[in-house]
């Protein structure tokens, strides 16, 4: 596989949809105090973290499925319960389960 700098373009992909979703989360969580899917720069940040969150789970560098690979698969779950909630309502709690989840998922 060609790499650059001896990362490939899957790694770059997560690499740069990362960073920028971890700065786009601290923008929202410092104006907004949460991440929510209706705000446009929310939009962004859940498209940029299930990107990243997918290719990480295409990065085999240690040989296998390893720790890395779980976090993706609990933050591409933690956006499923935010979209989720954020589409149906549940009980009166689904702005809140929304907020947890996507707000949670900038912790992971």
């Amino acid at each position: 596989m060609t790499t650059v700098l001896g990362i490939s373009l899957i790694g770059w992909i997560h690499t740069i949809t990362g960073s920028l979703a971890i700065f786009i989360g601290i923008y929202i969580l410092c104006k907004y105090k949460l991440i929510a899917y209706r705000l446009h720069s929310g939009k962004i940040y859940i498209f940029l973290t299930g990107i990243s969150a997918a290719t990480s789970l295409l990065i085999f560098n240690k040989g296998g499925f390893n720790l890395a690979h779980l976090l993706g698969l609990f933050t591409l779950f933690a956006l499923f319960i935010g979209f989720t909630f954020g589409n149906k309502q549940f009980f009166g709690i689904s702005k809140y389960m929304q907020a947890f989840s996507y707000s949670y998922d900038f912790t992971l």
